[in-house]
């Protein structure tokens, strides 16, 4: 056993859009070969303080390793961490290059192209494998006892811890948008949304005799529209409150959801929808209706970079879970089969990710809007 009683035996410092791409496919391999790894794909805590949560896992990791891309460099997270892990002692720090050289590196910052680095032009086995094999070997030697310290020795490991400290709380807290503006932000935004799509539902509830319904009675109206044999129209709408998109070829990317799959069976992908039916008026040939899934559970979301753009711009991505938040779907049909029935599918929400744009003026950082 190591005999420092780290939780991780490495920290993954990474640049958030390479997660895909090469972080999530190394750190499966790092586990399967028993080393215990902190990554922030799989450890970020939805609400936990972002500099919190990583100053915790580098005091608790005893080692780290840069994933450098063009994607790494120049990100404000990313460097901060680079430089707490050079700050540690003891600590060692491996890199590895993917699709970069060093000449890139070179220009960009000197000291880390000093690195010797393991390059994934050799494949992810290769680099997998001696990540494995250099990291045991360290836990063998650290797992040694070591001979009994003068206690002089005890105040200048003390002293080093408190270096390490400072340096952290260098690197993190800088002039930069507090956690609370951040954060008082981005739940600013969700409750924003949130009660004027509900303002606007209830009036158009009100001034179009709506009523609560069962799934039951929204697939008996769905049923007929699909059997009935006529030209048809489909039209799709999206909106977060900051962009608009229309037509299906770019509100599924949008919504990063297939439209095909959502129905009324599956309650169009919602868990526990409140349902509501609208301006329901059959004469004998036409038929307009409209129903409505709103979501009852609550947008979270999870800070997944952070990045200081110069000195008065810095922007913070947004995941969110429960982004769609309200599904309309308008049909109009005819009993003649010669006559063209539509389809009208408005849906409202966060996108999946979205950058959220901090300017400074007069000293203060203030929410500048949502980054294109």
């Amino acid at each position: 056993m190591p005999s420092d009683n780290k939780v991780y035996d490495v920290f993954i410092s990474h640049a958030v859009s390479d997660q895909i791409d090469i972080v999530t496919p190394l750190v499966n391999k790092l586990e399967e070969a028993g080393i215990k790894v902190w990554c922030s794909s799989t450890h970020l805590i939805a609400g936990k303080k972002l500099d919190e949560t990583i100053r915790e896992a580098l005091i608790n990791s005893k080692h780290g390793v840069l994933v450098i891309t063009h994607n790494y460099l120049g990100r404000e997270w990313p460097q901060r961490e680079f430089h707490a892990l050079w700050a540690k002692e003891k600590a060692r720090i491996f890199t590895i290059w993917h699709n970069i050289d060093e000449r890139v590196i070179e220009q960009y910052d000197s000291q880390l192209a000093k690195y010797t680095a393991l390059n994934t032009k050799k494949g992810l086995e290769y680099v997998a494998d001696r990540l494995v094999k250099e990291i045991k070997n360290e836990q063998k030697i650290q797992s040694k006892p070591l001979p009994k310290q003068p206690s002089a020795k005890i105040y200048t490991s003390t002293f080093s811890l408190l270096l390490l400290a400072i340096a952290i709380w260098f690197f993190l807290i800088r002039d930069l948008p507090s956690d609370t503006r951040i954060n008082n932000s981005i739940k600013d935004r969700i409750q924003t949304f949130q009660a004027e799509m509900m303002t606007d539902h209830q009036e158009e509830m009100q001034n179009r005799d709506g009523e609560a319904t069962t799934l039951a009675t929204i697939d008996n109206f769905n049923d007929r529209y699909n059997k009935i044999k006529a030209h048809y129209r489909n039209e799709y709408f999206f909106e977060t409150g900051y962009s608009k998109f229309n037509f299906k070829k770019n509100v599924e990317p949008a919504v990063d959801k297939n439209l095909d799959l959502l129905t009324p069976e599956n309650a169009y992908g919602f868990e526990q929808p409140h349902i509501y039916l609208i301006n329901h008026k059959p004469s004998p040939h036409t038929l307009d209706v409209k129903y409505i899934f709103i979501n009852t559970l609550p947008t979270d979301y999870q800070i997944v970079d952070e990045n200081k753009v110069d000195d008065y711009t810095y922007l913070v991505e947004v995941v969110y879970k429960n982004h769609i938040r309200y599904l309309s779907v308008a049909l109009t049909y005819s009993k003649r089969s010669d006559w063209m029935k539509r389809r009208e599918t408005v849906l409202l929400g966060f996108l999946p990710t979205e950058t959220y744009k901090f300017k400074k003026e007069e000293d203060k950082w203030v929410f500048a809007g949502l980054e294109d």
